[in-house]
Order: structure tokens, then sequence, then C-alpha cells
């Protein structure tokens, strides 16, 4: 009975140290799963940090288009304004080049006018010389006749 207790013992001693390694084993595989872990949670929060200074980056970038964007925007209205002012600058122009068109076909207009009327005047002026000379010389043809007649009288006398 002894025996049977003695090896009984024994065979508890045995289970006691074989749970003692395993409890051992489990207890260096937690140590090494923690310090996996620890690591792992180190390069995760490496990486968080590594996302919000690129999340910090990427905002700042964003602000900074943003900006971009406004004055592309302030730029574009103003070429806008621009362009419609330039558009409204041509249809005044064309007014008044139509305008200006318009007062050059009157002024060609008289100045043909003015053409005709010197035409006709020059062609009066012409009859007038021609009636004049005409007139000359029947004058120089009377008094002629008028000293021939004097002549005349004066022999006769």
């Amino acid at each position: 009975e002894l025996e049977k207790k003695l090896h009984a013992a024994e065979q508890a001693r045995v289970e006691a140290v074989a749970a003692a390694e395993a409890a051992d084993l489990r207890a260096k595989a937690a140590e090494f799963l923690a310090q996996s872990l620890q690591a792992d949670a180190g390069e995760v929060e490496s990486r968080l940090k590594a996302v919000e200074h690129a999340r910090e980056s990427d905002t700042c970038r964003l602000l900074e288009l943003e900006k971009k964007l406004h004055a592309a925007e302030k730029a574009r209205s103003e070429v806008v304004a621009a362009a419609e002012a330039a558009d409204f600058r041509v249809a005044a122009a064309e007014s008044v080049s139509k305008s200006l068109r318009a007062e050059a076909r009157e002024a060609e207009d008289k100045l043909q006018s003015l053409e005709n009327a010197r035409e006709v005047d020059a062609q009066r002026v012409a009859e007038l010389k021609q009636k004049l000379h005409a007139a000359e010389q029947a004058k120089t043809e009377v008094s002629a006749a008028v000293q021939a007649a004097n002549f005349r009288a004066a022999t006769a006398e």
C-alpha cells in the first residue's frame, strides 16, 4: 500500500513537474506574445503617428488648395467681368463704327453733291464767259460801227 502511495505520489510529482513545465512554457509563450504585441503596438502607434502626420499634411494641402481654388475663382470672375466689359466696349465700338460709316456716307454724298454743283457752276461760268466774250465782241463791233457812223457823219458835213 505504501508502494502504491509512493508510486501515486511519484506520478503526482511527475505530473506536477510536467504541469509546471507546461505552465512555464505557457508563461514564456505569453511573455513572447506580450513582447510581440508590444512590438505590434509600437508599430501601430508609429503608423498612427505617421497617419496623423499625413492627415495634418493633407489638411494643410487641402487648405492651400482651397486658397488656390478661391484665388482661381476670383481670377475667373475677374476674367469674366473683363470679357463682359470688353464685349460691351466692342459693341460700343461697333455702334460708333456704324455711326461713323453713316456719317462718312453722308459726307461722301455731300461731297459728290458739291462736286456735281461745282461742275454745274463751272459749266455756267464757261457759258457766262462765252456770253461775256460775245458781249465784248458785240460791244467792240458796235463801237466800231459808231465810230464808222461818226466818221461818215463827219465826212458828210
